[in-house]
């Protein structure tokens, strides 16, 4: 294959990229190898990264819950932690909000995370 026909080849198949992520992966794969890098290692990191941030995903929909009152998704958050999150019962430990403005349930709860956790929502 001729230099022509192989550019005018790469630039048809390449056509979803645009020049500057051309240049973007070039300067990429130059860094990766100047710190001793290869292109398997950020693939693998890659891998781990999105995994990692699939079991997140899957950790954090334990730690959410319907409102009882509107069917919104409450938050778990920590409450008594800091001076800013007191709640005047000091055996409270977290609450249940409800972030929909028309509604704002709250629950407070005493239980660990391991018992949310354990025992669900």
């Amino acid at each position: 294959m001729n230099g022509n026909v192989k550019l005018a080849k790469f630039e048809k198949d390449m056509a979803a990229f645009s020049e500057k992520q051309h240049h973007e992966t070039q300067n990429y794969i130059h860094y990766l190898k100047a710190c001793g890098w290869t292109f398997e290692d950020a693939v693998e990191w890659l891998r781990v990264k999105r995994e990692k941030a699939k079991i997140e995903k899957a950790e954090a929909e334990i730690y959410k819950k319907i409102c009882e009152e509107c069917t919104s998704v409450m938050y778990l958050q920590p409450v008594n932690n800091s001076p800013q999150t007191q709640t005047g019962d000091s055996a409270d430990t977290f609450v249940w909000i409800c972030p929909n403005k028309n509604c704002m349930h709250t629950i407070f709860i005493q239980d660990t995370l391991e018992q949310i956790k354990t025992r669900g929502k």
